[in-house]
């Protein structure tokens, strides 16, 4: 199988590398991670950055290192980007794996609700490790 792991806003290539490491070690495995543009190592052209060119970033390296298909990985932003990826070449992704992700919309929809907010404050003072999980589940789920 052949695997792109896209990472979140500022997340470096590194935060994968575990990840590398045991597909690398797996026969007929490849793995790719990167850099967004202006993370870690990459250059930071002037922007703006949307998810759009980020996305056709990620199709530009596929494309360099000859993938024609590929499992695709993606955690926070970097699910948004890879949920644009998933929409712009559905003929491309074999498997796509979204994690702490949002669907992309308006400003508007990327406010928190209050109860939300609420929920989130309460786990982060929260000081039991115990009342902390069932917390955690309340909020995400």
């Amino acid at each position: 199988g052949i695997n792109a792991e896209y990472g979140g806003l500022n997340m470096s290539h590194r935060a994968w590398q575990r990840q590398a490491d045991h597909f690398s070690n797996l026969p007929g495995f490849q793995f790719c991670h990167f850099d967004n543009r202006g993370v870690h190592r990459s250059s930071a052209p002037p922007g703006p950055y949307t998810t759009d060119l980020l996305a056709r970033d990620a199709l530009l390296v596929a494309d360099d290192i000859g993938w024609k298909r590929f499992h695709l990985v993606g955690i926070s932003m970097g699910g948004m980007i890879s949920q644009r990826i998933s929409l712009t070449c559905p003929d491309r992704v074999i498997s796509l794996t979204l994690i702490a992700t949002r669907a992309i919309g308006g400003l508007i929809k990327q406010i928190p609700k209050v109860a939300g907010l609420k929920k989130f404050v309460a786990l982060r003072r929260e000081a039991d490790p115990k009342a902390r999980v069932s917390l955690a589940m309340a909020l995400l789920f």
